[in-house]
């Protein structure tokens, strides 16, 4: 063979191997993918685990102030339960079951609610003579609603997520802003506030919650 067709092939595999993978790349990581690096889908059910690198447990719902019912999300202090699994549903998404992507406006709902509740849909609610910010609840909190909004799950450094919570009227004009973490009497509330202490999360499938517990990825 001669030594310019050699050339000519090797500078063509180089080509191939190095730039054409890139844009594939890029485009994956825009899927949403639980810890086993599976694609996070609607039909699916998952629990929101803190990311390994910030402390915390799992998702739960607790009774706060008045409430007679468990209408506020909280996570856990210690990580010692599964927690309650949720399910993303895509607002403006025809196809049953393509994959979760980064940015799209979803509804988030654990997957069961308490008697007492209207649904298990989340929402950011808002009492200032009960808590001095918003806060994450489910339906029937009889609470003022920040109900013109969306959720999306952005990308967090090399393994989490981070979930923002965007609303067209807030204070913020718009501007989407992640969901944070206040300490409460029974756990951590979930906050709508800027520059807070960032709920930093992961997603197991519930069916992978045992081989998650006994992997070293949590």
């Amino acid at each position: 063979m001669k030594p310019t067709l050699v050339t000519t092939l090797c500078f063509l595999l180089f080509s191939f191997t190095i730039y054409f993978p890139l844009p594939f790349t890029h485009a994956n990581d825009f899927i949403v993918k639980d810890i086993f690096g599976n694609p996070v889908v609607p039909s699916g059910s998952y629990y929101i685990w803190p990311d390994y690198l910030v402390s915390g447990g799992e998702l739960r719902l607790g009774e706060t102030e008045n409430s007679t019912c468990p209408f506020t999300v909280l996570q856990d202090y210690s990580n010692l339960g599964p927690g309650l699994p949720v399910k993303f549903t895509p607002q403006n998404q025809t196809s049953g079951d393509d994959p979760i992507t980064l940015s799209l406006h979803i509804d988030i709902a654990f997957e069961n609610k308490p008697d007492c509740a209207e649904s298990s849909k989340w929402l950011v609610v808002e009492a200032e003579n009960e808590y001095p910010t918003p806060w994450l609840a489910i339906d029937g909190t009889g609470k003022k609603v920040y109900d013109d909004g969306w959720f999306e799950i952005i990308g967090y450094k090399k393994t989490g997520y981070l979930i923002y919570f965007c609303h067209k009227l807030s204070p913020t004009l718009g501007e989407c802003i992640y969901l944070s973490r206040k300490n409460d009497k029974n756990g951590m509330r979930l906050v709508y506030e800027m520059d807070g202490d960032a709920l930093a999360a992961v997603f197991v499938n519930i069916n992978d919650a045992a081989r998650a517990r006994r992997s070293s990825a949590i």
